[in-house]
């Protein structure tokens, strides 16, 4: 008879588990945690042209639970930056990089160390110089109250960029101007600056021009010079005696002379006089002002108005030097004749051989034979005659015994 065990209701039980788990109970696991990495390494300015501060940080893949310790370190003696930078929460931690003053273009390299991650990043180093084309400006010589200009060009030969704080003069009479500062070039640009020189007193005349930017080579002076110049307006005229010759009375010839300033200012005629009543001027209504360097033509006319030598001066007055104008010509007599024609005729029926002809002053009955000899052809000219005059004219014919014909009909005749 085979034999039963019997258990207690609690050994039942523990036998049970040991032998079959309860579902849903959990077993036993081990958790393995991660440390934060090293993600990144930034600055905010990656390019320096003078000693300055950089804004640096370091990022890390998740936040830390505990305080975690970043080592930092530059690889260049001008870029320095704290040995580490420590992390208590979060994924970010800033530090400051100090860049200090340099002379030659370089780079620095800072690393930031975790465990056995590294970061880098790189800070370029540029060494600003500005040069100026042309060193120095002579203006030479302006006329006082009138200004001249000359350009001064700002390149930069350096590779990094510069920044004109300021342009400024020194000296009376000198100015400039520009682009408005502070402006900044970059090794592609450059930038002009206009000179002006505008003297207010005859005499020499020097100053400077000082551009202040940040090129490592300082300040960039160049020499000013200029001589302000007298206001000297000058007339001139290219002829200074004007021949007219023989001119028929009553005629009216003119010659042109040319006006030109010469001078550095301007000239205002104020008057043209001429003296000698034969001449005069045309050509310009006073007052009349030239330019330097500007001319005018002036006419100068000539009208006898009888038969003998003339002169006569014109002086023109401005507020130049006056000039004087000698003039001279000759006034010619109009060589007046009456020519007279007529058909030919007898005296008692013969053939006529000749003819005389009379002249007598109108309003008189004197007539006065004016051939010496028988006039042969049908003709007669009349050469002493005088202007303003007028004469009465009859013709006679003579037949070869002699007899003279009864005087044909009355010609008069005024001479002009």
């Amino acid at each position: 008879m085979q034999s039963l065990k019997v258990f207690s209701r609690r050994a039942l039980v523990a036998a049970l588990l040991s032998s079959f788990p309860l579902a849903g109970a959990a077993s036993k696991r081990t958790k393995t945690i991660t440390s934060p990495q090293l993600s990144q390494l930034t600055c905010a300015t990656s390019s320096y042209t003078a000693a300055g501060t950089d804004s640096c940080s370091v990022t890390l893949t998740a936040p830390v639970q505990s305080s975690t310790t970043v080592s930092l370190s530059s690889n260049n003696s001008a870029v320095s930056v704290p040995s580490s930078v420590t992390l208590s929460s979060g994924t970010t931690a800033s530090f400051t990089a100090q860049i200090a003053s340099f002379t030659t273009n370089q780079t620095a390299s800072i690393t930031a160390t975790l465990g056995s991650t590294a970061k880098s990043f790189t800070i370029s180093l540029q060494t600003p110089t500005l040069s100026a084309s042309p060193a120095s400006i002579a203006f030479g010589s302006v006329t006082v109250n009138t200004k001249a200009t000359q350009t001064v060009t700002l390149t930069p030969t350096g590779s990094g960029t510069v920044t004109v704080s300021s342009a400024s003069v020194t000296g009376v009479g000198f100015s400039v101007t520009g682009p408005a500062v502070p402006f900044s070039l970059s090794p592609s640009q450059t930038a002009t600056l206009t000179v002006t020189f505008a003297p207010i007193t005859a005499g020499s005349a020097s100053g400077q021009l000082t551009v202040a930017s940040n090129s490592s080579t300082g300040n960039i002076a160049v020499g000013l010079s200029g001589t302000g110049e007298a206001l000297d307006p000058v007339l001139a005229t290219n002829s200074t005696s004007v021949p007219f010759g023989q001119v028929t009375v009553g005629q009216a010839p003119s010659q042109t002379i040319e006006l030109t300033d010469t001078g550095n200012a301007a000239v205002t005629i104020s008057s043209l006089s001429v003296s000698g009543s034969q001449f005069s001027t045309n050509g310009i209504t006073t007052p009349y002002t030239l330019q330097p360097g500007q001319s005018v033509p002036l006419n100068l006319v000539f009208t006898p108005t009888s038969a003998a030598s003339f002169t006569g001066t014109l002086t023109i007055t401005s507020n130049a030097p006056i000039v004087a104008v000698s003039m001279s010509g000759t006034g010619e007599a109009v060589q007046h004749s009456v020519v007279l024609n007529w058909n030919p005729g007898t005296p008692n029926s013969d053939p006529a051989v000749g003819y005389n002809v009379y002249r007598a002053p109108t309003g008189s009955t004197s007539y006065q034979k004016m051939n010496i000899s028988l006039v042969t052809p049908t003709t007669y000219t009349d050469l002493a005659v005088t202007s303003g005059q007028t004469y009465n004219y009859e013709i006679t014919a003579v037949d070869n015994a002699g007899n003279e014909s009864p005087p044909s009909n009355t010609y008069t005749v005024t001479i002009p």
